[in-house]
């Protein structure tokens, strides 16, 4: 996976994300995990979308964009990144 791929597989997964939570069932109460999971990852797939524009050098590896991301416990998982 080139730098490229990931960023179509982030704008994916976030698409994938908006759609659960608008298909959310409601009531939403302020304590529901799931739902709050959800928003987390919203958040984080935002910031790895922005983090991933300003990249310039295209030698730079899918896992040393992973590995610096203040996210990189979480990423591959929201991801299925091996």
């Amino acid at each position: 996976m080139n730098l490229a791929a990931l960023r179509d597989a982030l704008i994916a997964r976030k698409a994938e994300v908006a759609a659960e939570i608008r298909n959310y069932p409601g009531p939403i109460p302020g304590c529901d995990a799931q739902f709050n999971h959800l928003l987390e990852t919203r958040r984080i797939l935002a910031q790895e979308l922005q983090r991933i524009e300003t990249v310039t050098d295209e030698n730079v590896s899918v896992a040393d964009f992973v590995n610096q991301s203040p996210s990189a416990r979480e990423l591959p998982d929201i991801l299925a990144l091996p």
